[in-house]
């Protein structure tokens, strides 16, 4: 379990089945960290959380195209 430092609200916890449960508002990933905004008290919690970037859409061709 871990705690906003802040408010002492969860913000990662364990389901009975074995899962992990975020709580949060967002969550942001910075390089190789990761932090939670607390859904209470909006303080960044850091979170052992990790993003496997190849698994991600990529696109070669931009998403807005604006033509004058």
């Amino acid at each position: 379990m871990l705690n906003c430092p802040n408010c002492k609200r969860i913000v990662l916890d364990m389901t009975q089945d074995g899962g992990v449960k975020v709580r949060s508002r967002m969550i942001i990933f910075n390089g190789t960290e990761a932090h939670a905004i607390c859904p209470s008290c909006k303080t960044n919690v850091s979170v052992p959380l990790l993003v496997d970037f190849s698994r991600l859409p990529h696109y070669d061709k931009p998403k807005h195209f604006v033509q004058n």
